[in-house]
């Protein structure tokens, strides 16, 4: 039990606070990243992580016309989420998440 004198972090991640942006982890671009597989497993296990803790998943392709869809082994983490597709570098656009102090979520932080 913690004493009195305990303090948390408002830094801390909570599940509260947090959800999940998982960034175009898609077929032709995984194989130019250093240690591909081991993102990949990564991206699983943190989707599951988050789904296990009611903590929202989003995910975005980057024009997935050309450089292929999110790998099968993250996509089907990913059922029933609405993958945005995007165009431009940025996500915030596609996912149109108003900024921080007007999310009425109150969930301002993003892994």
């Amino acid at each position: 039990m913690p004493s009195a004198e305990y303090f948390r972090s408002d830094e801390l991640l909570s599940r509260e606070d947090t959800r999940l942006l998982v960034v175009d982890v898609q077929e032709k671009l995984t194989p130019l990243i250093p240690n591909g597989p081991t993102v990949v497993a990564n991206c699983r296990r943190i989707v599951e992580a988050c789904r296990l803790l009611d903590v929202p998943v989003f995910a975005t392709e980057q024009y997935p016309k050309g450089l292929g869809a999110t790998v099968p082994e993250v996509a089907e983490r990913l059922d029933g989420i609405d993958v945005q597709e995007k165009l431009r570098f940025s996500s915030v656009e596609c996912l149109g998440w108003p900024p921080a102090g007007d999310d009425e979520t109150h969930r301002d932080k993003v892994v």
